[in-house]
Formats: C-alpha cells, sequence, structure tokens
C-alpha cells in the first residue's frame, strides 16, 4: 500500500511543480501584500493568519523570496492528498479512481493553481483533507472479532454473526492488506467481553473459544475473565489509534490557527465526528476540546503578549456591515435619523447604497475609497446595535442576505458573474500596490521561471472561471455525500458518514461566514468531494476476503 502512496505523491508533486514553474513565486494576492507587510515593515495585527504570517516571514528569512513557501505547498497538499487516496483504498474503495480523482485535480486550472497561492486558505485545506484521512484511518483500524451463531443444521459456514435478536452487534474495519486473515486481526468493541466468543442457537448460549491474535497488543481472551495490559490496549484501539486521535487534534488546532474563524468550522466538525464514531468518541471530544481551548489562548492571550495587534473590527464583523448595506439600499426609509448619522461617520450614505446594491459581496462597502476603517472602529459598538436592531426589525431580509451572500457554499452555479468577478474566482498574478508597499514590489510580482508553463497557465485560468462548475464547491460537496452515503447503505455502515464530516463542516462554516464569491472558500469541499465521489465505487464486502469481516465499525 505504501508504494500506492509514494506513485500518487510523485505523480501529484510533479504537477505541482508545474504549476510552481508556471507562477513563481506563486499566485498573489492583496492579502499576500498585507501579510509581507506585518513580518516586514510592520505594523502587524491579527487581521489575517498569524501562523500563516510566520510561514510567509520564515520563507523571506531563509531565502529572500516567497517561492520556498508556496513550494513546501505544493509538498503538502500532494502528501495530504496521497495519504488520503491510500487510506480510502483501506476501506475498499478502488485505487485506481482515488488516484484518478486526485489527478484530475492536480490538473484543472482551478484547483491546480490553487497549491500556489499565497493564501491561508491553501494549508487550511490540506489540514481538512489530512481531517478526512486521519477519519478513514480510523475507520480502517476499528475492527472486532463478530460472535457468530450456527444456524440450524449446525453449518458453520452460514453463520450470521447476529446477536439473539438478529441484530449485528459488532463493529468492525478492513484490513490494509488484500486477503488478509480476519482471525489474526481481531480487536474487541469496548463494550464487548473478551472473555466470551459466544452466540446464541434457539435461546441456548453456546460458547466458542476466543480468536488468537498473533499481533503484539491484540487481545488474547483470558479464560478467567481478566482483563491483561493487551485487552486493555485493544479497548482503546492500541497504540496506533491513539497516534491518529492524537494526530486529529493537532488539524483540529491547525484549522482554528490557519483560519481566525476557524473554530466555526472545528466546532461542528467534531461534533459530527462524535456522533458518526463508535469507540472513540470522548477521545475524539477530548480533542477537539484540547485544540479549541489552545487556540483561544493563544487569540486572547498569546498574540497580545507577542506584540501582535488585534485586527481592525470592520475586518472581523464585515457581514455585519453589509447587512446593514443591503438593508439601507433596498429600504432606506427604514432607517431612522440617528441611524443615518451613525452611518455618516463610517462612510458617506452613497457609499453604503452602492456596498448594498448587491448581496453577494461585502467588498464593494469595506473597500470603497471613502469608507474609513479607524472611524468604524470608534463606534463599533453602536454599529453592532444598529445591526442588532434591524435583525429584531427584519430578521427574514438579515437571513436572505446571508443565504445570498453564502450562495457559493450551497448553489451549484454561478447566480451572479457581475458580482464575482475573476478575481474572486482565481487571485490575480500581481496585485495593485499602495505606495506604502512600494518596497515589495519585486516580491509580488510573478517572476516565471518557464515561459512556455506561463503562457499555458494564463490561458487556461480564464478558461476555467468560465465554467463555474470547476471553481464552485457546492456541486462536488453534493457529489462527495452522494457516494459516502452509497457506500455506508451497502455496507450497512452508518459509520462510514463520517468521511464525509470536513465537508459537511465546511459548507456550514461558509454559509454563515462568507464574506464574497471567492473560490478559495469552497476549494477544500471541491477537492474533497472529488476524491471521495469514488466511494460509491468501493467494495460491498470487505477487502479483507471474509465475509465475517466489515469495513467498518457497524452498530
Amino acid at each position: 500500500m505504501w508504494r500506492f502512496g509514494v506513485a500518487v505523491y510523485a505523480v501529484l508533486q510533479g504537477i505541482g511543480l508545474l504549476w510552481w514553474l508556471a507562477f513563481y513565486p506563486g499566485m498573489l494576492s492583496l492579502d499576500t501584500v498585507s501579510s509581507i507587510r506585518h513580518v516586514t515593515t510592520g505594523p502587524w495585527d491579527s487581521r489575517h493568519s498569524v501562523l500563516y504570517d510566520l510561514l510567509i516571514g520564515a520563507s523571506l528569512k531563509l531565502t529572500g523570496d516567497l517561492g520556498a513557501l508556496t513550494l513546501a505547498q505544493t509538498a503538502g497538499l500532494a502528501a495530504a492528498l496521497a495519504w488520503l487516496c491510500v487510506a480510502l483504498a483501506r476501506l475498499g474503495v478502488p485505487r485506481w479512481a482515488t488516484a484518478g480523482a486526485a489527478l484530475l485535480l492536480a490538473l484543472l486550472p482551478s484547483s491546480g493553481s490553487f497549491a500556489v497561492t499565497m493564501w491561508k486558505d491553501i494549508p487550511y485545506t490540506i489540514c481538512l483533507i489530512l481531517v478526512t484521512a486521519t477519519v478513514a484511518e480510523l475507520l480502517a483500524r476499528r475492527r472486532t472479532r463478530r460472535p457468530y451463531t450456527d444456524p440450524p443444521g449446525g453449518d458453520p459456514s452460514a453463520s450470521t454473526g447476529t446477536g439473539p435478536d438478529g441484530d449485528a452487534d459488532t463493529l468492525q474495519a478492513a484490513d490494509t492488506a488484500e486477503g488478509a486473515d480476519p482471525t489474526k486481526d481481531a480487536g474487541t468493541r469496548e463494550d464487548a467481553d473478551p472473555t466470551k466468543d459466544a452466540g446464541s442457537v434457539s435461546g441456548r448460549e453456546h460458547a466458542g473459544p476466543a480468536v488468537p491474535d498473533h499481533r503484539a497488543g491484540a487481545p488474547t481472551g483470558s479464560p478467567t475473565g481478566a482483563e491483561g495490559p493487551e485487552d486493555r490496549g485493544s479497548r482503546v484501539g492500541g497504540r496506533g489509534e491513539r497516534v491518529l486521535v492524537a494526530a486529529l487534534g493537532a488539524e483540529l488546532l491547525a484549522l482554528t490557527l490557519f483560519r481566525n474563524n476557524g473554530f466555526v468550522t472545528v466546532v461542528p466538525l467534531v461534533a459530527l465526528l462524535v456522533i458518526l464514531l463508535p469507540g472513540v468518541r470522548l477521545r475524539v471530544l477530548a480533542a477537539g476540546v484540547a485544540a479549541l481551548v489552545v487556540w483561544a489562548a493563544v487569540f486572547l492571550a498569546g498574540y497580545r503578549a507577542a506584540g501582535i495587534e488585534r485586527g481592525p473590527s470592520a475586518h472581523t464583523f464585515g457581514t455585519v456591515l453589509h447587512d446593514i448595506a443591503v438593508v439601507y439600499a433596498e429600504r432606506p426609509g427604514s432607517f431612522r435619523a440617528e441611524d443615518l448619522a451613525l452611518m455618516e461617520r463610517v462612510a458617506p450614505l452613497e457609499v453604503w447604497r452602492r456596498g448594498g446594491s448587491t448581496c453577494f459581496t461585502i467588498n464593494r462597502l469595506l473597500f470603497a475609497k471613502r469608507f474609513d476603517w479607524d472611524a468604524e472602529s470608534r463606534v463599533h459598538g453602536r454599529v453592532l446595535g444598529l445591526w442588532a436592531d434591524l435583525l429584531r426589525r427584519e430578521p427574514g431580509r438579515i437571513a436572505g442576505v446571508q443565504a445570498c451572500r453564502g450562495s457559493i457554499a450551497w448553489w451549484p452555479v454561478d447566480r451572479d458573474p457581475a458580482a464575482a468577478g475573476a478575481s474572486y474566482k482565481y487571485p490575480k498574478a500581481a496585485p495593485r500596490l499602495e505606495p506604502r508597499d512600494a518596497a515589495h514590489t519585486h516580491l509580488v510580482s510573478t517572476r516565471p521561471l518557464s515561459a512556455d508553463l506561463h503562457r499555458i497557465g494564463t490561458a487556461a485560468l480564464p478558461w476555467s472561471a468560465e465554467h463555474s462548475v470547476l471553481w464552485r464547491g457546492a456541486l462536488w460537496a453534493y457529489l462527495g455525500y452522494l457516494s459516502v452515503i452509497v457506500l455506508a447503505v451497502r455496507r450497512r455502515a452508518p459509520a462510514l458518514l463520517a468521511l464525509a464530516a470536513a465537508v459537511a463542516a465546511q459548507q456550514l462554516s461558509v454559509l454563515v461566514l462568507i464574506p464574497a464569491q471567492d473560490a478559495r472558500y469552497m476549494m477544500p469541499c471541491l477537492i474533497l468531494g472529488v476524491v471521495l465521489s469514488p466511494a460509491a465505487f468501493a467494495l460491498k464486502s470487505s477487502p479483507c476476503g471474509s465475509s465475517t469481516c466489515d469495513d467498518v465499525a457497524r452498530r
């Protein structure tokens, strides 16, 4: 299996290297300029991911350029996708299908160039892929012996693996090696008695011998009923499973650090995993809570101790300001004189009206020349009060604005091309600089290392932008859901639904927090949706080679 993973990684890394050569040092945006300013001339605030700012600073300090960071991003994305392909293969998903899906993603302009974009969203996406791969590994490693029943007639080969009431009562996961003997890879469910291997025939309990496991640390089924160290290890899944849960905690923490609002993704993600993953619920919950506690400590106290200022309130609450602008543009008569006076302290009413002329993006408001970010910070509390008042008076309209702005999360096609320009679909190669950033011109200028590849890439990106299916993630998210549901139904294993937990959590957070129709926000759903799509073609039975070895823990 490791050879398969290495092969997938090598191919994906090779294609990523071509994108890197075409757009060296990487695809850039105004966020890139802001992050460079943070770690060079200052001042440094937390409007963007501080962790990603640190990575930009490290690249500049070590190499004097940004190319090292984007090259590392291509390696990280290739490695994460390779591991996900391997983990899905362990669950019986055809290798050729997952590898083909990953190859398609590397070649498509929208997702291929994403790896060399200077945005915090790339490592954030890598973390969501790693979470999904970790979940797949947990599902593949969870296994127990299945009690069996000899049916009338005494034919052991027709054993049903059900309890006296006819319900399947064990959970099992697929082995990684094809043709493995399920009797050599058995564990016990957390609430099972490892000393018993009994079925039921006509109401009589039929005791059977414990199946020996020749792996180190596997349960041996003590005849005395005493639980030895190996038995205790099996109940928590062994050291490998503990390592995976620890890795999951680290991935969840990284999600919160690579996006300041990443906790909005982590909370529903942990909730879904706790619901869907039997046997590891408490440990997954502990990992998620630990990640959130560490993030809160860093965000509330750590940044301040390091001299990093709090980001401007308009950046954090941009969607609130946009709600006010849209309602004002549609119903200016519903605003009182004191409301209008407050709004004029931040920007002229014409700026508010123009910014609210579309419900798809906040950018027309926040980045208008006469919008005063400093003034908004001074009256921020009162602005929040105005928004709360509008929410009480017109909750339906505020919800409608949110659904419109978050349409990229749930609507498969581009609803308003005029409001979602080219810069929303993919970043510009050379962002426009302000005079204060003139010193960084050489850093944020695209300097392709291959003129031919650059010419091909610059022609492919506009073509990709014209086909919304190639950059909007909602359609691919739905396809991923459908494939995982098909797999779970065919295997009669609800725990397999956890494979789509990261997609669902990201889609929900984008719907709630999206400021504009940027493709990057749904790129995790697009990538994961494509790679999960082959799950519908997974083996119906376990790849262990036995009808008594299921692919996931079954409740």
